[in-house]
């Protein structure tokens, strides 16, 4: 089996929260949500204009991990800065809460878009119509706009912080209470499955305690430990599945007194989320999605070449503007032989000619993690995956197996 390796007074707007009780105070105009202006919302306007989303984006909040202190809020300025940063126009955003001391997940609102239109996207509205997009200076506004989808996005989370203790405590792994973290995801797994590419972004200590596996064990564990404790953890747990999201974590370990436990806990909950039919991007102490917006998006047909036989399966390049990839992988579909790509580019001429290299983050087929070279039209492209040797012909470079790739209609 293979392993894989601000400012915080935003955070409640204008609401003074100095008490337990103010986080169940939300007003009438607050439970309304506050995504409004004279356009309508960015979800509306898009849907309207028949502008399909690319990607959609889940949140999930552990309220184990949220303190009333100002000093333990500055993950909602981190995430806030990376949905500026790299959200789409007419990406859905979806809030969670879940608990982990009860294994139990909750969304207290519906999806919002967060305000965000992209340039190219000015004359498809206006082709269709809808001139009020364009009008009462939108472009102009949005900065405001996203100051008041912070606000949306704080009510979503704001039932999270009712019994939030003032200040978070630096615990040993004694004293943790029981948390199951895997049975909370697990309990809202039904919300994976979707046609459009999901990023899932957790931010939560990642501490699991359980009869799944405890956390001692896990702290004190090896990696390959670590490896058969997730797999067991997995098999006591056949519904979750992330169905092949991109996933995010952050503020891994930071209840725990051991520094250490940042590396252990990030290992664990990769190997699970991988087990589980996900990508596990990154697991750590700060939220590591790359600044990247994506502006294209297409989904493959793959056929690898193997020892003269033919393995099939799938892959998804996003890239921006420049060509950078993100939150691109592919699959083949058996024995878990999946792997997302650490960094790449996929460079396109006018004429629609293009030349893709890229490097995954974890095996595939070899010892290591292996480069991708394909160049033809974006519809049908063709090439290797492997590592290229300049003084030996591609044909006789066993170390490269051929791929082709079809854009899936």
């Amino acid at each position: 089996m293979r392993k894989v390796s601000g400012n915080t007074n935003l955070l409640f707007g204008a609401m003074a929260l100095t008490s337990v009780a103010m986080f169940g105070g939300v007003s009438d105009a607050q439970a309304q949500g506050l995504f409004r202006s004279s356009s309508g919302s960015i979800c509306e306007q898009a849907e309207a204009a028949g502008l399909e989303p690319m990607r959609r984006t889940l949140v999930y909040v552990d309220k184990q991990s949220l303190s009333l202190s100002r000093n333990d809020q500055g993950w909602f300025n981190a995430l806030n800065q990376v949905l500026q940063q790299t959200m789409t126009t007419a990406e859905p955003l979806e809030m969670i809460v879940m608990d982990s001391a009860e294994g139990t997940a909750k969304s207290y609102g519906q999806r919002i878009c967060y305000p965000v239109i992209e340039e190219r996207y000015q004359e498809h509205f206006k082709s269709s119509g809808i001139g009020s997009l364009l009008t009462n200076d939108l472009i102009d506004q949005l900065p405001d706009l996203q100051q008041e989808v912070q606000v949306k996005m704080q009510d979503l989370i704001a039932q999270g912080y009712v019994g939030a203790p003032d200040t978070r405590s630096q615990l040993s792994p004694e004293r943790v209470d029981k948390r199951y973290l895997l049975r909370a995801l697990q309990a809202d797994s039904a919300r994976f499955v979707s046609d459009l590419p999901t990023r899932v972004i957790i931010y939560s200590s990642m501490i699991e305690n359980s009869d799944l596996t405890e956390l001692p064990s896990i702290l004190d564990a090896s990696g390959e430990e670590r490896l058969a404790q997730a797999t067991e953890a997995l098999e006591n747990l056949p519904r979750l599945d992330f169905q092949g999201a991109m996933v995010y974590g952050f503020g891994t370990g930071a209840t725990l007194e051991n520094p250490s436990a940042t590396d252990a806990l990030g290992e664990f909950m990769q190997q699970a989320v991988y087990l589980a039919n996900g990508y596990p991007v990154a697991f750590s102490r700060e939220l590591a999605v790359r600044p990247i917006r994506p502006s294209s998006a297409t989904s493959y047909d793959m056929t690898l070449e193997v020892e003269e036989r033919e393995l099939k399966g799938r892959m998804l390049l996003m890239s921006d503007a420049d060509g950078r990839l993100t939150d691109s992988h592919l699959d083949l579909g058996t024995g878990n032989r999946s792997a997302h790509f650490d960094n790449g580019r996929l460079v396109c001429s006018q004429d629609d000619q293009c030349q893709l290299e890229g490097k995954l983050a974890t095996k595939l087929l070899f010892e290591d993690p292996e480069n991708i070279f394909l160049e033809g039209s974006r519809d049908v492209l063709s090439g290797h995956l492997g590592f290229r040797n300049d003084r030996l012909a591609d044909s006789d470079n066993p170390a490269l197996l051929p791929l082709e790739a079809k854009a899936r209609p």
